[in-house]
């Protein structure tokens, strides 16, 4: 399915598996992206203006990072919804991690490519991982070297 702008520029190309034709591994880091970002809405807020939505509402999450070092940096988040939601909010500090590795992999999946070309712009930045929790952390202390802009679930 392609997925076009008002202006019929091209905005994404979707290709749709059937569960049935996914292995037990994908279904299952399938589950666990959907329930991380699921359970991650109740620390966010809707996004009210970020383009054109086919329908629901988006969330904002990822990283907020600084342009000058060590300025500013950690996950996005509503303070009120963060107080109100304690324990969703650090079970998701503890599924980072994995949720790089998974994120990292369908990324690759989408496009090897674009994923050897986004490693190497971040290391020559230097720029942290998903689940890294500071500029000065060693990229090589991943655990397994699993990382989304680092590393790979695959070889």
């Amino acid at each position: 399915m392609a997925i076009f702008s008002s202006t019929a520029l091209l905005i994404a190309l979707v290709e749709f598996r059937p569960f049935t034709l996914m292995s037990e591994v994908e279904v299952n880091q399938w589950d666990e992206v959907s329930q991380f970002l699921f359970h991650k809405r109740k620390c966010t807020n809707p996004i009210g203006t970020n383009g054109e939505l086919l329908e629901g509402f988006m969330f904002e999450i990822g990283w907020r990072k600084c342009t000058t070092k060590n300025e500013q940096f950690g996950l996005y988040g509503s303070l009120g919804k963060i107080v109100n939601a304690k324990d969703e909010w650090q079970n998701q500090g503890e599924n980072l991690s994995f949720m790089d590795c998974i994120l990292g992999e369908f990324l690759r999946y989408v496009g090897d490519k674009l994923f050897k070309e986004i490693q190497t712009c971040y290391k020559s930045l230097g720029v942290p991982s998903f689940d890294q929790v500071s500029y000065e952390a060693d990229i090589s202390a991943n655990q397994g070297d699993l990382s989304l802009l680092q590393h790979s679930l695959s070889p």
